[in-house]
């Protein structure tokens, strides 16, 4: 074996041209696939993670049947023995207890349907990035009575300033239309227009006072200290508290976001497929070029007493020589690029249709080793499988005819 691969690996130079060209057609596809799986990682890293910490977090508590019919009615009990569960389980970072409900927004000019949340606000910083978000005014503090922070989309539509009058309605815990007056003390601004268009923040003890709610909250929400120990934690959780609480994880939450991210990656095998089918196509055809131009060498091989699986193994082997030297251009290539945009890739250009998707326009691509291993695997085992074909081609020529070639 160790013959056949000095052989293979000077075979591969008698035409350097040729051997070029080939390397560089595997190692930009593996380049593309590194970096288009880089930037699919980045984009769903971002709105994954943009939508947890804008409002989701990784787990919430909330009472049976609050998810399918979120009312004031299915609230739940704001039991000391649930915080101090949480307080002391070692796989939580931190929590924060809501108030949620649909309501109304109106001024003398305008009004629009918002989800009123009502939080804690010293806690609310530990599980959001909203109090980061503020671009005019302050965050909300402990004690604020009649204020509330408004998303930059709703204060523009809305000509919101700091000190604006706004009031807020909602139905309830009996059922009746309640109203209250609060003054803008902040304005923040997301990567999703239209979650700040449609939210609105105020104080816990606010919210129990607009809708009649004495020591009820609408759900916890929780962030924890390994993603990789989400599901674990929930499942503890599930077994400690009272059967009417519902413990959902954000992929429990949001189906939606999983399968959009599962698509991002059914994206990443169609470019996949499409660079190992024209990779397949150069190196069949290569490969095959290079057989025809060799068949009285082969002939004489064979005359010599090379057996044919001899000459399929060193068909296939110069494919591996071939593919190893472009697995090293592709990583080299794909670490350069992917290097240029260590501090982010600006997409500014595609800045509305992104925070219409909960997305930055500032994308980090990020790949794995595990990722890498596949691509490259992939790569070699895809250029193997094509030089078969033209390696049992090589084989079958018989010695008289190889030799009388021309």
């Amino acid at each position: 074996m160790g013959t056949l691969f000095k052989i293979a690996w000077r075979n591969i130079w008698r035409n350097t041209r040729r051997t070029v060209i080939l390397v560089l057609a595997i190692g930009i596809g593996l380049m593309g696939i590194i970096v288009t799986e880089a930037f699919m990682n980045g984009m769903e890293n971002n709105m994954v993670q943009n939508i947890i910490r804008s409002s989701l977090g990784h787990i919430q508590i909330y009472a049976k049947g609050f998810d399918e019919n979120p009312v004031v009615e299915r609230s739940m009990g704001d039991s000391p023995e649930l915080l101090t569960i949480l307080d002391n389980h070692p796989g939580i970072k931190n929590y924060s207890r809501r108030i949620r409900a649909m309501g109304l927004i109106s001024n003398p000019e305008h009004s629009r349907g918002v989800m009123i949340v009502g939080i804690e606000p010293s806690r609310e910083p530990h599980i959001t990035y909203i109090e980061h978000s503020i671009v005019d005014g302050r965050y909300l503090r402990e004690g604020d009575t009649g204020r509330l922070i408004v998303g930059k989309k709703l204060a523009d539509e809305f000509e919101l300033e700091l000190g604006s009058k706004v009031v807020l309605m909602a139905q309830d815990l009996e059922k009746d239309i309640a109203s209250g007056a609060y003054r803008v003390v902040g304005i923040f601004r997301t990567d999703s227009s239209e979650f700040d268009k449609a939210t609105v923040f105020i104080t816990l003890p606010d919210a129990r006072k607009l809708l009649s709610l004495s020591e009820q909250i609408s759900k916890i929400v929780i962030v924890v200290n390994d993603l990789r120990q989400l599901v674990a934690v929930a499942g503890g959780l599930r077994t400690k508290l009272e059967f009417d609480l519902m413990v959902h994880t954000w992929e429990e939450i949001e189906p939606v976001l999983v399968r959009i991210v599962e698509l991002y990656g059914q994206f990443t095998y169609i470019v996949y497929l499409i660079v190992f089918v024209a990779m397949a196509f150069g190196i069949i055809n290569t490969m095959l070029m290079v057989i025809f131009e060799r068949v009285r060498e082969m002939g004489v091989m064979m005359a010599l007493g090379i057996r044919p699986i001899q000459i399929v193994l060193l068909v296939i082997l110069e494919t591996v020589c071939i593919g190893i030297v472009g697995l090293c251009l592709g990583n080299l290539l794909g670490a350069f690029f992917l290097g240029i945009f260590h501090n982010g890739m600006d997409l500014s250009f595609l800045a509305e249709g992104m925070e219409y998707w909960g997305m930055s326009h500032i994308i980090f691509p990020s790949i794995g080793l595990d990722n890498l291993l596949i691509a490259n695997l992939s790569t070699i085992v895809t250029a193997i499988i094509i030089s078969i074909y033209p390696a049992i081609r090589a084989a079958r020529f018989r010695p008289v005819e190889a030799l009388r070639h021309h």
